[in-house]
């Protein structure tokens, strides 16, 4: 897909990021560190969040 074709599912794939930055950054603050199955299971609330379009 070329980012022309789509442009809102380029939006939605830079805010999920976005967002599991911020988190990322507020956890580690506070001393927490996250696995690969943490940040899938972000990924997933996300997604589930934006209705599904993260994926899309």
């Amino acid at each position: 897909m070329q980012f022309d074709e789509n442009p809102r599912w380029v939006i939605n794939q830079a805010e999920a990021l976005l967002k599991l930055l911020e988190l990322g950054e507020a956890e580690i603050a506070k001393g927490n560190f996250c696995t690969a199955e943490d940040f899938f299971a972000e990924m997933d609330q996300l997604d589930d969040a934006n209705n599904g379009k993260i994926d899309q």
